[in-house]
């Protein structure tokens, strides 16, 4: 029993050649002790058996074989290999306590939590909010990489350095602020711009109805008044666009009087570049 190795696919597969492998043995025995099932090919292996080793002492292998079926070298291939690395750990120098994984999805679980807590916990209060507006967990982010994770041949675009996000970041600080300025000048003339004027749509959900509106402007004084740049841009603001305005416009006569405090919005909401 110590010297024969069975190596097979599943486990599943394992468990069935250890049932019928003991089941075999338990034939054997009994045949030997007379009461067998009628098996001549059974019956050929054991006659040419006893003529190499008495029949007690055949007794007594098969009897021992069956009571320690238990510790018979049936394994899956990764299961055998596993098995050798852990009993030779000094030379293969892989750790003794080794966990077999059939599948890598457990382990992307693992990384991707370790990820989330490294990355996320120490992060402020906004970036938190970001994060949480685009995946509320780590399977989330996980499951948005997709097939991704196997490839070789990934670039992170861009690939920016520590001190280009930096960079981007004072950027964006000096930019925050020229809009808040420029807001608190200029908030009187946007709000009776939008407002006042006859050719803006009105419709309540798509258009500037006044109740959308001035739901918007309160959106928008709360977002000016962080002390910080806000990682997030509320779906409303977007009313505050040129683009927006000028698609609500009836059709005759799209010209509007330029407001400085809009375009400078604009440029806020696009990626900053270095």
């Amino acid at each position: 029993m110590d010297e024969i190795l069975v190596v097979t696919f599943t486990k599943a597969a394992t468990e069935e050649l250890r049932g019928r492998i003991r089941q075999r043995i338990r034939d054997a025995l009994d045949v030997l002790e007379g009461q067998g099932p009628d098996d001549s090919l059974l019956q050929e292996l054991l006659t040419k058996a006893i003529e190499i080793i008495p029949r007690d002492r055949a007794v007594i292998l098969l009897g021992d074989a069956l009571t320690r079926m238990d510790e018979a070298a049936i394994y899956t291939i990764h299961g055998f290999c596993q098995r050798m690395l852990q009993d030779h750990a000094f030379e293969s120098g892989a750790p003794f306590a080794m966990e077999f994984l059939e599948t890598e999805q457990l382990l992307r679980k693992r990384i991707m939590e370790d990820f989330w807590r490294q990355r996320f916990y120490p992060a402020s209060e906004e970036e938190t909010a970001w994060v949480a507006s685009l995946w509320q967990a780590p399977e989330a982010l996980l499951a948005g990489l997709g097939g991704h994770l196997g490839r070789q041949d990934l670039e992170c675009i861009p690939a920016i350095s520590e001190e280009e996000v930096s960079h981007q970041a004072e950027a964006a600080a000096t930019l925050f602020t020229q809009v808040q300025e420029q807001w608190q000048e200029q908030r009187e003339d946007v709000a009776e711009l939008l407002r006042e004027n006859k050719r803006l749509s009105r419709d309540k959900s798509k258009g500037y109805g006044l109740p959308r509106l001035e739901a918007a402007l309160e959106l928008l004084d709360e977002f000016l008044a962080a002390q910080t740049v806000p990682w997030l841009l509320a779906a409303e603001l977007e009313l505050f666009t040129n683009s927006k305005i000028h698609s609500s416009l009836k059709k005759i006569n799209r010209i509007l009087p330029i407001i400085l405090f809009l375009a400078s919005l604009r440029s806020f909401s696009r990626p900053i570049t270095a």
